[in-house]
Order: structure tokens, then sequence, then C-alpha cells
């Protein structure tokens, strides 16, 4: 059984800071950050950065970010556009 929780000494809102800090990165969403086991901590979100030449340095940045708090485990979506509002415009 795998058990998923979130992990108590990883402030949620010191990760979207950090993340949303990072040069290019408009805004963050769908952030998730969450323990698989002891001493495994998984991270996901979505981040708009609008400039696609810009993708892989915001890319190799969260990444660094991440490391430095203690996230090695992560999963970062990048988008040009917010899709949740792109959903909303197809599916109203």
């Amino acid at each position: 059984m795998l058990l998923e929780a979130s992990p108590a000494h990883i402030a949620l809102d010191a990760v979207r800071s950090r993340l949303e800090s990072i040069p290019g990165v408009e805004s963050l969403h769908d952030l998730h950050v969450w323990t698989l086991t002891s001493g495994m901590i998984a991270m996901s979100a979505h981040a708009i950065v609008r400039e696609c030449g810009d993708h892989q340095g915001v890319l190799d940045r969260a990444y660094d970010v991440l490391q430095e708090m203690g996230i090695h485990h992560s999963t970062v979506q990048l988008e040009c556009q917010d899709m949740a509002q792109r959903e909303r415009h197809l599916h109203p």
C-alpha cells in the first residue's frame, strides 16, 4: 500500500514563491508536494512561461531550486498559457 502525505518541513508557500521568482515564470498552478516514502519528497507543478525560448532555462533553474529545497523527485510542466483557462474556453 502506498501512503502519500504532505511533508511537514516543506512549506508549500515557500516552494511556490521560489518557483515564481524564477525569471520567465509568469505564474504557477496545480502545485502539489508530498512524501512518497521516508525521505523521498515529490513535487508536481504547472508553470506559465510565455517565451518558448525561456523554457529550458526555466526548467533548469526550477530543478536547481527544488534540489536546494530537498525535493529530488519532481515534474514541472511548462505551459505558454494556463491550460485550465484554455479548457474553460473550449468547454464553456
